[in-house]
C-alpha cells in the first residue's frame, strides 16, 4: 500500500485566515500528486477546521470553507484513484463530534468513527460530544480502525482494537504540545500492542522537540517512516496484512505476536482490580 501522509504547517494564529492558508497548503500538495502515487492519503485531525477552537467559529467555518475544502480533497482523491482519510468537526443530530472518516478510491464512505476520548478543550469551548462505540470496518483486504489524537493515551482502547483483529489503525492527530519522543514511543507501543500498522497524520509546529512526527509504525514496533517538526509530505509503502512473528517463548515455535497476546490475555483478572485510593 502506497501511503501519503500530509503534515501541514499548524495555523498558530488561530484565525479563519490562518485556517484557510493551512487548507490551501494541503490542497497544493494533493495537486502535486499523480495517479498511482498513492493508495491512501492521510490528513491530520480537524482538517476541516484546523487551529480553530471557539464553538461558534468552528461551526461556521465547518459549514463554509471547511465543507468546501473537504469537497476539494475528496474530488482530488478520486482523480488520483486513492482512498483518503481525515478527522472532521461534524454535526449529527443535536450533537457535534470529532469524526474520523475513510473514503475509498471511488469516494464512497468506507468507515467512520466518533472520537471516544475527547479532551476538556473539545468539550468546552469547542462543544464536542464523545463517541460511544469502538469501530472496525473492512476496507479491501484489511480491517481498519481509528485512534484519534487523545485516544492514543488509552491502552484499554487498543486492547479492544486488538480483539477486533485490526490490520491498520489511522491516527489523525493534534498533540501540539506533546514531546516528539513520547509521540514516537506511543505509536510504536500501540502498533506492537495491537499487531497492526499505525499511520499518524499531524501538524508541523516548527519545533523539533514537540508536535509534528507524522509517521508509520509497524506491528513489530519499528518506525519505517517518520516526519520531523517542519511541514512535510511523507511517503511510505507497506502491506497492512504483514504481521509480526516471533517465538512464543524462548526456544518455542514462531507465532504471530497478536495471536500470542490475545490467547494469554486475562481480562477477568485485570477488571477485578479496584482502586485503593
Amino acid at each position: 500500500m502506497q501511503t501519503t501522509i500530509l503534515q501541514p504547517p499548524y495555523p498558530h494564529a488561530g484565525t479563519v485566515a490562518a485556517a484557510v492558508d493551512c487548507q490551501a497548503w494541503m490542497v497544493e500538495q494533493l495537486q502535486a500528486l499523480e495517479p498511482g502515487d498513492s493508495d491512501l492519503i492521510v490528513l491530520p485531525e480537524y482538517a476541516n477546521v484546523p487551529g480553530l477552537g471557539e464553538c461558534d467559529e468552528v461551526r461556521s467555518f465547518a459549514a463554509g470553507d471547511g465543507a468546501g475544502f473537504i469537497r476539494k480533497v475528496t474530488a482530488r482523491a478520486i482523480e488520483l484513484h486513492a482512498a483518503v482519510t481525515f478527522s472532521l468537526a461534524v454535526e449529527d443530530g443535536d450533537h457535534w463530534y470529532n469524526r474520523a472518516v475513510l473514503h475509498d478510491a471511488d469516494g464512497a464512505l468506507a468507515a467512520a468513527y466518533d472520537k471516544i476520548h475527547i479532551t476538556d478543550a473539545e468539550a468546552d469551548p469547542m462543544g464536542m460530544s464523545p463517541g460511544t462505540s469502538v469501530v472496525a470496518a473492512k476496507w479491501g483486504s484489511c480491517t481498519v480502525a481509528f485512534a484519534v489524537c487523545f485516544d492514543l493515551y488509552f491502552a484499554e482502547y487498543f486492547a479492544a482494537l486488538s480483539a477486533l483483529g485490526v490490520d491498520l489503525i489511522i491516527c489523525p492527530s493534534y498533540q501540539r504540545s506533546e514531546s516528539a519522543e513520547r509521540i514516537c514511543l506511543q505509536c510504536r507501543a500501540r502498533a506492537l500492542d495491537t499487531g497492526a500498522w499505525l499511520v499518524r497524520g499531524s501538524y508541523a509546529m516548527h519545533r523539533e522537540d514537540s508536535g509534528g512526527r507524522s509517521l508509520a509504525a509497524a506491528p513489530d514496533g519499528s518506525l519505517p517512516a517518520v516526519a520531523g517538526g517542519e511541514p512535510e509530505v511523507l511517503h511510505v509503502s507497506f502491506d497492512p496484512r504483514q504481521k509480526f512473528v516471533k517465538p512464543a517463548s524462548h526456544g518455542s515455535a514462531p507465532v504471530e505476536h497478536r495471536e500470542l497476546i490475545e490467547s494469554h490475555r486475562q481480562d477477568a483478572v485485570y477488571r477485578s482490580v479496584r482502586s485503593l485510593r
